[in-house]
């Protein structure tokens, strides 16, 4: 398979902090998709992944044109809103995950990762059934149009189920900081 330049495609980032700890997620899209179009689909999102996740607060977006290795802050509509509920009981909850999965129509793997989990059970992934969450987020992102794609410029199919997990570069930084 080739390998396909990073900055292959449009990208914008989620910056956000979770029990004050910041983390970003990416996302590809079409060379159109404007800023307020990554703030309206976001926001779906993260609601969506409200009963799912500890307080999330959004510190800024960026984006990065086609071509560019540059990232620069732009306007989306929902930076300072904070998404989630609960409060983490320790920073152990920290490095927990979810993690949605997909595959572009040329083979390319893509992946959507959201840091502030609430731990549920010891369970590695979760399917619609287990939190319908899953299934409309997936949903959204199969149906967004010019939303989602993978690093070939190809718009990806995303799998109905999310990985969850823990991060193991989080669980060292705390274990080290403790």
């Amino acid at each position: 398979m080739a390998v396909h330049a990073p900055n292959a495609t449009r990208r914008y980032w989620l910056d956000y902090t979770v029990h004050g700890r910041q983390h970003s997620t990416m996302f590809r899209t079409s060379e159109i998709f404007s800023p307020a179009n990554f703030g309206s689909t976001m926001n779906s999102i993260l609601n969506m992944l409200d009963a799912l996740l500890y307080p999330i607060t959004v510190v800024q977006c960026r984006t990065s044109a086609l071509g560019s290795d540059f990232s620069t802050p732009v306007t989306t509509g929902i930076e300072g809103n904070v998404y989630g509920t609960g409060t983490p009981v320790s920073e152990m909850d920290d490095p927990q995950f979810l993690s949605f999965v997909g595959r572009s129509t040329g083979g390319t793997r893509v992946r959507a990762t959201f840091f502030g989990l609430v731990a549920l059970d010891n369970n590695f992934r979760l399917s619609p059934a287990e939190a319908s969450a899953v299934g409309d987020v997936a949903d959204a992102l199969n149906l967004a149009d010019g939303f989602g794609y993978a690093a070939d410029n190809l718009s990806a199919t995303w799998q109905r189920y999310a990985n969850v997990g823990s991060n193991a570069y989080w669980q060292r930084k705390i274990r080290r900081s403790g």
